[in-house]
Formats: structure tokens, sequence, C-alpha cells
């Protein structure tokens, strides 16, 4: 079982099918038609941890991955399990991957990362047993492939000087300083609309659209495109994302991406709308420029909002009654949550609102089921939109 079917992943995977292994894989964020391009029949979690023989993990270090795999996970686990952990040590829980390991639930693990690196001897449970392997997260950090990373970029610089073409080399495609002075008020507003994104989508990312209406009609808006795929992958790769790979990356990942020019937006003169298409649904994205500067959301899947889209704010569409503010507000006031400010979208179909409220913090999880077991309160998305 492979958890994270990434660049990573996926080259492990068919390095296990090289042993006539079966291989089935995680991933969110991977297309049911790249999980059969690699040979991985991609599962949900819980279905991975109870019928694997061995668990790989290559994931990034995120709010959704840390602690992923504790007590609860390894208890749904094959006993005689065996675990190799070499992506970043706080996505599994030490101790309860410890006690597994004394109890034979897990019967060896092979360890090449930890929380706290370097490690220290007399905080590791690991560093007594017989039955794991540690290595000190080598990475790229060995002799030959440093000697390795060296003459490659010798031998690409050599190539470059004579003319010749390098094989290494990453490409952007070049901006005009006019088409440059159009857009780039724009950039920002992209990259965190695709922010937003991530976090709306649930499913696996089939087709990302940007429409774009107004004086970026006439325009070249091909890295304004780039900026919303950026800002979606960002949170969710552990590979760095810019705006030179982020096509190639939605291009591995059978991330289909299009634009479209024209059309009029009914409130604004120049508008970008970023609609993410995945297995389990659709949900779009309208932003603006305030007086060509100040980004603002002013549409979430037909909600007409007001939002600057900085910082952590939740997105609550909900049956139209008295009292559902109130009772939002309660329960972020009990938590200790300051609210920075909470405005109510509306949309043309009658009987539903969504609340869009600004927060100081993240939102736990305990306070987020509290949220969640409102009556009326049709769904809750909590959103952590920064500039990666």
């Amino acid at each position: 079982g492979i958890i994270g079917v990434g660049r990573v992943g996926s080259n492990v995977a068919k390095r296990l099918q090289a042993f006539d292994m079966n291989t089935i894989g995680y991933d969110p964020y991977i297309p049911e038609e790249r999980g059969r391009q690699l040979g991985v029949k991609l599962v949900d979690l819980d279905p991975l941890l109870a019928q694997s023989d061995y668990i790989t993990l290559h994931v990034p270090l995120t709010e959704e991955t840390r602690s992923m795999i504790g007590s609860d996970e390894i208890g749904k686990m094959k006993n005689g399990v065996r675990i190799v952990n070499a992506c970043r040590g706080a996505v599994i829980d030490v101790q309860a991957l410890a006690e597994s390991l004394r109890t034979g639930k897990v019967a060896s693990a092979g360890i090449d990362v930890f929380p706290e690196e370097p490690l220290k001897p007399e905080n590791n449970p690991f560093l007594a047993m017989k039955n794991v392997c540690l290595t000190p997260h080598l990475g790229a950090s060995t002799r030959e492939a440093q000697v390795g990373v060296a003459v490659d970029v010798a031998a690409g610089v050599a190539a470059a000087l004579r003319g010749e073409p390098v094989a290494t080399a990453v490409n952007a495609s070049p901006i005009t300083k006019h088409t440059l002075s159009v857009i780039k008020p724009y950039f920002d507003l992209c990259e965190r609309m695709g922010n937003m994104g991530i976090y709306l989508a649930e499913g696996r990312i089939s087709q990302i659209t940007v429409e774009y209406t107004g004086e970026l009609i006439k325009t070249e808006t091909a890295p304004l495109t780039t900026a919303v795929v950026k800002g979606m992958l960002s949170p969710i790769l552990q590979e760095t994302v810019n705006y030179v790979n982020a096509p190639g990356i939605a291009e591995r990942r059978h991330m289909d991406i299009r634009e479209i020019k024209g059309g009029k937006d009914p409130y604004f003169s120049t508008a970008v709308t970023v609609t993410i298409h995945t297995d389990q649904g659709t949900h779009t994205i309208t932003g603006v420029l305030f007086d060509g500067k100040e980004a603002r959301i002013v549409r979430i899947d037909g909600y007409r909002v007001d939002l600057t889209p900085k910082g952590y704010f939740l997105l609550a569409p909900h049956e139209d009654k008295p009292g559902m503010i109130g009772q939002m507000a309660t329960i972020l006031g009990e938590a200790g949550i300051n609210i920075n400010g909470m405005q109510v979208g509306q949309t043309t179909t009658e009987g539903t609102n969504m609340m869009a409220v600004a927060l100081e913090k993240d939102i736990p999880n305990d306070v987020l089921l509290k949220l969640k077991s409102i009556h009326g309160i049709l769904d809750i998305k909590v959103i952590h939109c920064e500039h990666q």
C-alpha cells in the first residue's frame, strides 16, 4: 500500500511492481486514470490499511497529513504489517508506532525521518528495537548524490555554452513588458483563488477552467492561469511548485487546464472565474481587483460575497432561518477564536445563504464538529488562504 502517489510514490510503485507486488494507493489528488497508468489501484485510506502487507508513506507534511497514522489507523492494519516512512517524521504518531512494534502488531519498520531532527537518542524509542531499521534522513545527502548533482550541473552549463540543448533546463514562456504591465496586478489574486480552490474541492481534480473577462480578454493570460494552478498545488505537494513547473506537474497529474475568454460579468468590468471539476462535483470562485490593486472574492459557488482572500476563514452554506449566526458565533467565542469579520452571502436560490467568517486562527477539529452539528448547517469548509 502506497500512501501518496505523487512523483516519489509513483516511482516506488514501479519498483515494487518489478518484484510482482500488487500495488494499491491512497492519494485524493490523483485522478483514477493516472492510477491505472501507474498500475496502482486507488482506494480510500481505510481499505489500504486493512489490505496491505507493506505500507510505505510518501506525502508532504501538512495539517491534513500530520499524525495521519496513529493508534486508530494502526489498529485497522493487518497483524504483522511492515511500515516504511521516508517522507516526514510527523505523519506517524511515534509512540503509537513504537507500541505496535513492541506488541508485534507491526512486524517491523523502516524509518528515515523523525519529528525532531537530528535524532535525539534519549527521546527516541526505536533505537533499542531490533525490528526497526533507522537511517539519518539521507535524501540527497550522500557523497554519490552530491557528485552526481555537480556533474549534471557542469554538463548542463557546458552544453548551454556550446549552444546545445540542455536536457535538464526548465524554461518559462516569455512575457512582453506590455503584457506584464497589464496582468501583473492579477498574479496575487489568481494564486490566492487557486489556493482557496484546493480547500473547497473534494475528490480528485480532473479539470480546472479559468475564465477571463474585460481587459484580460485581449492579453496573454497563460501566466495567470499558471498562478491559479500554482496556488492550488502548493498546499498539497511536498515538492516546490513555481511558475515554471506548475503546468508540468498538473499535466502529470492528468489535470485538464483550460482558459476561456469572452463573455461579460454581470457586475464587474473585469473578473477572473476559476471552476474546479472533481469526481465529486464542481466549485466556482470569482475574483476581481478593487481600484486595480486590492484582491477581492465576490462569488463562491453562486453565493455573492465580498472577501479579502487572506488568512483563515470558514464558509458555511446554511438554511435561511433565524439564529444561525448567533449559534456559530457562540461556539467560536466559547473556543476562544476571535471573529475578524462576518457576512452572509446570498444566492438566487431561495432558502439558503452562506456565512463567510474571517478568523484570527485555525479551528480545532472538536470545534469544527460542534459547528457542523448546528441544525441547518449544510456544509462547512475551513480555508487557509495564503500566498505560497
